[in-house]
């Protein structure tokens, strides 16, 4: 499957594999070419980060449209319900 048919969740999960992978194979000295594994887990790390970061504005609309559908409580109200004041 291309990783273009992935949600984000699922390219993030993904990476993270390859990633992990790339690290033993570096960690373990498993090729000379480790300035070139350290290269590439690099550019992972930013997409990693990429994807994290997405996911995050993705979330941050999902509660904020919650919000304008259901509102919120006011943090009285919720003390109040826990016994707190």
């Amino acid at each position: 499957m291309a990783l273009a048919k992935l949600d984000t969740a699922d390219q993030l999960e993904r990476a993270l594999e390859v990633y992990d992978l790339l690290k033993m194979v570096r960690d373990h000295e498993l090729t000379s070419t480790t300035e070139s594994l350290t290269k590439a887990m690099e550019s992972l790390e930013k997409w990693i980060e990429a994807m994290e970061d997405e996911l995050d504005l993705d979330e941050a609309e999902e509660a904020k449209a919650e919000i304008r559908e259901h509102g919120t409580t006011p943090w009285e109200d919720v003390k109040s319900r826990l016994g707190l004041g």
